[in-house]
């Protein structure tokens, strides 16, 4: 029994429920990467690209 529901866990976490919390925090870690390229793109940063 007690491999079975070690078994069944396995495969919740690799098929990651709609309301998982990791895909949670990779829906805010994409988020975030495109704050950051589209202020890179606005300005403050590709001044620096520039000069350097």
């Amino acid at each position: 029994m007690r491999e079975k529901q070690h078994h069944d866990r396995n495969d919740n976490d690799s098929t990651l429920p709609a309301r998982s919390p990791t895909r949670e925090l990779i829906r805010r870690l994409a988020t975030e990467i495109v704050r950051r390229l589209r202020e890179e793109q606005h300005g403050e940063s590709s001044h620096e690209h520039t000069q350097a």
